[in-house]
């Protein structure tokens, strides 16, 4: 099997706002960093079997400061203080957590979430590229529909939910929960794909 990491597109390396794992090309940057082109660039250029191919899930995001929109210039830097924990790659809990802080859009192009900083707010001028329970149910089903091997997921416990902070007692997984769904049931039908 290969398991294609298929996330870390895009990040705080860049200076332009963008989505660590992109279902499907992106409005702004290359064209061949996503989910999609990765994937047929090995089935259809070197004819690897798609039986064989493991994609790649961020159960994690990337932040990026100085933006005030998707595919707008940042200052090339992670968030190191909403999300010091992580270093400015947040795992999905601690994103839930910091919900408040963001106002949430969905790109009907890539197929993935993003937030962006309330505006006089302390997270005012933060991008964060993530998947949510939406953007994972169509990357699975995507899976489905081009009868890929599976996934491979980074960083698991990113999804460990707690019953409160700190207790160590998983109380949810959303994100294992929606592949779960996904890949153990028919398909699904969205108009998001």
């Amino acid at each position: 099997m290969i398991n294609l990491m298929t996330f870390d597109f895009f990040g705080p390396w860049e200076k332009v706002a963008n989505h660590n794992a992109p279902l499907y090309p992106t409005t702004v940057g290359d064209a061949n960093y996503n989910i999609q082109s990765a994937f047929y660039m090995l089935t259809q250029t070197y004819r690897v079997p798609a039986s064989k191919i493991n994609l790649g899930a961020a159960f994690y995001g990337r932040s990026q400061t100085g933006a005030t929109a998707l595919n707008q210039p940042t200052s090339g830097q992670a968030d190191n203080s909403i999300f010091a924990a992580d270093q400015g790659a947040p795992h999905y809990y601690n994103i839930l957590t910091k919900m408040p802080l963001f106002d949430e859009f969905w790109d009907t192009t890539a197929k993935v979430p993003y937030l962006l900083g309330k505006a006089n707010g302390p997270a005012a001028g933060i991008f964060v590229s993530f998947d949510n329970t939406k953007s994972m149910a169509i990357k699975a089903q995507f899976i489905k529909n081009n009868n890929a091997r599976g996934i491979i997921i980074w960083e698991i416990t990113g999804d460990y939910i707690e019953t409160s902070s700190g207790s160590g007692i998983i109380a949810s997984t959303p994100l294992i929960d929606t592949l779960n769904h996904i890949f153990c049931n028919s398909d699904i039908h969205s108009n998001e794909e």
